[in-house]
């Protein structure tokens, strides 16, 4: 994770975030910036 000139506030609420995610929700910061997230949320079968 590049955290370089980051807040500590925003490391610390994506520390925050990705260990307490929800099982229909997949995230992960950028590689490349913090700031921005993966995201994945997976529905019900058959669903779109």
């Amino acid at each position: 994770m590049a955290n370089i000139n980051l807040p500590q506030r925003i490391i610390k609420e994506t520390q925050r975030f990705v260990s307490e995610q929800a099982p229909e929700i997949s995230a992960s910061p950028s590689e490349d910036n913090m700031r921005y997230f993966n995201l994945m949320t997976f529905g019900p079968t058959q669903s779109p």
